[in-house]
């Protein structure tokens, strides 16, 4: 029977019809649970919230953890103890160097405390894969493991008082004598999940029961999950929620799972989970979440999964031959070939769903027609290309790919260590807009000189905008930081601002255009408007706009409740009524999206000339928040004339800025603020169908739409 289950995978399936945006589970309690130790000396140990004193921030291992009061301290002390975690943690601090990271070894401790002896032959303890056969024979990650099984198996011999330390030679390995702690390692490095605060910081780890863990992966899920991180004392469950799905097996057998028992997980302590729908999933449908980013291409996944977790996805989505559309956008260089023009040779054709199907060989439709995104589309050859690029061609675009990628990687690596961000916007949009130039490439006609941009939605672009919306807002408020008066030297960061809200929202629009096709996309799109509304709001009420004569309203004036009003839509006045959208859950989701994008883009119409002002990318958008049409796409042959390295970095933010940034009138400033209020409150709608109602969310939309007023 064990052999069986082991071969045999196992699922979990919904034992009832679930609408979109429902709990699916209760509260469920890790079996075991770790902070990095990163956040060891800021966070407590027991149920991951905030030390109220946090201690200064130190790089040495400490042998005991820290506490947030004497009730999580009563119960993570006697386990830190036991589990032998404390005996480890000891040992590891003498090591030079010291380990890189040491949760997964502490939760494979706390887990082996709760969990019984199991022999190494079975594949699973207690339904919990290990997954220890494919691990071992991964070169990469044995050395870990064997490292990590030796150390535990120290720590828990200290931990008993046995004076007789495990010497073996470090070229020796005695499987047998580490059995039970190479086990749990493996157990833990195959279940456990990253847990996350509300701020999107990875705090930890932990492990939980077949509730969770027999949920499988798919890159097209019908579920997400989210964590309730809170002492223990207030640590109270949603109202009505109870467990909607049912174990089962790719094999149907039910003998496979009936005698297993579930063991109970640490109660209120630890960061529980909640796993919630986001699609409507029928009676006996499979539930699926999530284990990696869905905005990466399907090679970047698949390799993420195979070094984590040893399987390859064949989901539906990494399945689909030809590729899904969003898969196939996310990985496709926008290309141009220059002689006296840069001429683009690949451009986004809207075509109806039937000439897509003939065009790539397929009749079957795509479930995910729906959510404001119109026809399907697809990516065609035009305007100067032929039908089919020839093998070199291809082979250059390839590999200028992967320079690009490559190059775009090290921008952003470089951005994050060193923490430049005025040389981070400078590469990053140099890049965007120039590219990569090519070897010539010799054709019948002659030498072809190439020149190779990103696709606006290639998934390094997506990347490039999350950096640049970051890094013009941290370099905008260092330089306000050092503008103590109100004078001409706030004018640059009044720019580097407005490029940030306005790369902000770009990102939203290109990852809504993607969601319109794959609707999992949901998760972080709810956090991409969320932030556009936030960098919209923070742009709009900026002190900075008074520098301008024709501003006459102030930043406190524009806060009025009159100026929040939205003439096209009542949002607004429901969330007001509520503090949450969530209600209108039941209400028809396209309907309710639809008007939030109608309000969106006639406002984004309005503004979007001033928010683009001063950047040469941002500048070749028309509209950003359409992606359906080739005429809206940018293209670098509109800006050739004025383009070259020398003044790419010069133009943005010259004395020209000030003329410009004068023309900017108060209407313009009040739909920027009902833009960003608009974005707001579609992440937040969005946000309640992943997170449930008055979720972080909520409260976060809630401060930034009333500022100080409420």
């Amino acid at each position: 029977m064990e052999d069986e289950m082991v071969n045999t995978e196992m699922q979990m399936r919904a034992g009832e019809d679930i609408g979109i945006g429902e709990d699916i589970t209760p509260p469920l309690s890790p079996l075991s649970f770790s902070l990095h130790d990163s956040f060891i000396h800021s966070h407590c140990s027991s149920c991951f919230c905030p030390l109220p004193n946090r201690p200064s921030h130190s790089t040495t291992i400490p042998h005991s953890l820290l506490y947030c009061s004497p009730l999580c301290s009563s119960f993570g002390s006697l386990l830190h103890f036991h589990s032998a975690e404390f005996h480890l943690l000891r040992c590891l601090s003498s090591t030079s160097p010291p380990p890189s990271s040491t949760s997964d070894l502490r939760a494979a401790l706390r887990l082996l405390r709760l969990l019984p002896s199991h022999s190494s032959q079975l594949g699973r303890t207690s339904g919990l894969l290990t997954n220890r056969h494919k691990l071992l024979a991964d070169e990469q990650i044995v050395a870990r493991i064997r490292c990590g099984a030796r150390a535990m198996a120290i720590a828990r011999r200290l931990r008993d008082g046995k004076q007789e330390l495990i010497e073996v030679d470090e070229n020796e390995y005695d499987a047998v004598l580490f059995e039970e702690e190479e086990a749990a390692l493996c157990l833990v490095l195959t279940n456990s999940v990253e847990v996350q605060d509300n701020d999107g910081r990875t705090l930890g780890i932990a492990v939980y029961d077949p509730t969770f863990s027999w949920i499988n992966h798919s890159c097209s899920p019908n579920s997400c999950y989210r964590f309730l991180i809170s002492p223990p004392s207030t640590a109270a469950s949603p109202a009505d929620s109870k467990l909607r799905i049912v174990p089962s097996c790719s094999n149907g057998e039910k003998s496979v799972y009936s005698n297993i028992e579930f063991r109970k997980g640490y109660g209120e302590y630890g960061p529980r989970m909640i796993v919630r729908s986001i699609k409507r999933i029928k009676r006996s449908e499979e539930v699926t979440v999530a284990y990696t980013d869905l905005l990466q291409p399907k090679a970047i996944r698949r390799s993420e999964l195979w070094s984590k977790y040893c399987f390859i996805c064949c989901c539906k989505r990494c399945s689909a031959s030809p590729p899904a559309y969003v898969d196939h956008i996310l990985q496709l260089p926008l290309t141009g070939e220059g002689s006296k023009k840069v001429q683009d040779l690949l451009l986004l054709d809207v075509t109806s769903l039937s000439e897509v199907c003939r065009e790539i060989g397929s009749d079957n439709t795509t479930e995910n027609k729906k959510g404001g995104g119109g026809n399907f589309r697809e990516i065609t050859a035009s305007n100067h290309a032929p039908s089919r690029l020839s093998s070199d061609h291809s082979s250059s675009r390839d590999e200028a790919n992967r320079k690009l990628t490559d190059y775009v990687d090290e921008i952003i690596s470089e951005y994050l260590s060193v923490g430049d961000p005025e040389s981070c916007c400078e590469k990053l949009e140099s890049i965007l807009v120039l590219g990569l130039h090519d070897e010539p490439l010799e054709t019948k006609e002659g030498k072809i000189q190439l020149n190779f941009r990103l696709h606006p939605l290639h998934h390094m672009a997506l990347n490039a905008y999350i950096t640049l919306a970051s890094s013009y807002k941290i370099h905008a408020n260092d330089m306000l930081a050092l503008c103590s008066e109100m004078n001409g030297h706030q004018l640059k960061p009044f720019h580097m601002s407005r490029a940030g809200a306005a790369y902000s929202f770009l990102l939203a629009a290109a990852a809504h255009h993607l969601f319109s096709f794959e609707t999992s996309l949901i998760v972080s799109v709810a956090n991409f408007w969320t932030s556009a509304g936030e960098s919209l709001l923070t742009f709009a009420r900026s002190s900075a706009w008074d520098l301008f004569g024709k501003q006459e309203i102030t930043g406190l004036e524009l806060l009025s409740h009159g100026n929040r009003k939205c003439s096209k839509c009542s949002f607004l006045d429901k969330f007001e009524a509520n503090f949450s959208l969530s209600q209108n859950l039941n209400e028809d989701f396209e309907n309710i999206s639809s008007k939030f994008l109608d309000c969106i883009s006639s406002y984004s119409r309005e503004v979007w000339n001033f928010l683009s002002q001063g950047s040469h990318y941002l500048k070749m958008f028309k509209e950003p928040f359409d992606f359906s049409s080739s005429a809206n796409m940018p293209k670098i042959s509109d800006l050739e004339p004025t383009l070259c390295r020398k003044n790419m970095d010069s133009y943005c933010w010259s004395s020209s800025g000030l003329e410009e940034a004068q023309q900017a009138t108060n209407q313009e400033r009040i739909n920027i603020l009902h833009l960003g209020v608009h974005c707001l409150l579609f992440g937040e709608y969005l946000a309640s169908i992943c997170y449930g109602t008055h979720s972080h969310y909520t409260r976060q939309v809630q401060r930034l739409v009333y500022c100080d007023d409420k």
